[in-house]
């Protein structure tokens, strides 16, 4: 258990199911895996215990410092839920570019079905920052279908599913609120 959740136990829950779906994946071969921010490191053992190559970068958007197309996978349960939309394309547009042709995403973002959607201050078309709480100010992007696919350009969708998340997204970051409504796209799709 990482320093993070010392003492926390009640606040972190198993791997996201992304996260075990990607690492039974690659369990057949060594692959370099990418994992936008770790949140609770819950999803970190999952993957190293793979066999993967794993490397963590945090979800602020700077360019990657890696070369282009020696990533097999990516990763994201949370990277990408935060900023403005132009943020989000921005951290596609790098993880694509460090990508190889056909590397896995495997990735969460935010849906216009969740109950936050247009609660709290409006930051711009879709993108709104909760007034109070754990997030209070953190702008969260909420996507139908369509915005989805227009984000993902560059990366052939092979699921996207809508997913009530209550019980799933992690708890250490909803520790003053609880989630009760929340819906994400859980997203598999392979870059281009």
């Amino acid at each position: 258990m990482s320093d993070a959740s010392a003492g926390n136990e009640g606040f972190f829950r198993a791997p996201h199911p992304l996260a075990v779906e990607l690492a039974a994946l690659l369990r057949a071969k060594q692959s370099f895996v990418l994992v936008l921010g770790t949140g609770s490191d819950r999803n970190l053992p999952v993957l190293r215990s793979s066999a993967a190559n794993v490397e963590v970068v945090d979800e602020g958007g700077n360019p990657l410092e890696l070369p282009g197309a020696s990533v097999d996978a990516v990763l994201s349960t949370h990277g990408l839920l935060h900023g403005r939309c132009s943020e989000i394309a921005a951290r596609l547009d790098e993880l694509r570019r460090v990508a190889r042709k056909n590397a896995f995403l495997y990735a969460t973002f935010g849906s216009v079905r969740d109950s936050r959607f247009g609660e709290g201050i409006k930051v711009e078309t879709n993108v709104f920052a909760p007034k109070a709480g754990d997030e209070a100010g953190v702008p969260h992007a909420f996507f139908d279908r369509i915005g989805l696919q227009r984000l993902l350009k560059g990366f052939v969708i092979s699921n996207a599913l809508e997913i009530q998340v209550d019980d799933i997204a992690g708890a250490w970051a909803h520790r003053q609120t609880a989630l009760r409504g929340a819906v994400h796209w859980f997203v598999k799709a392979r870059r281009r």
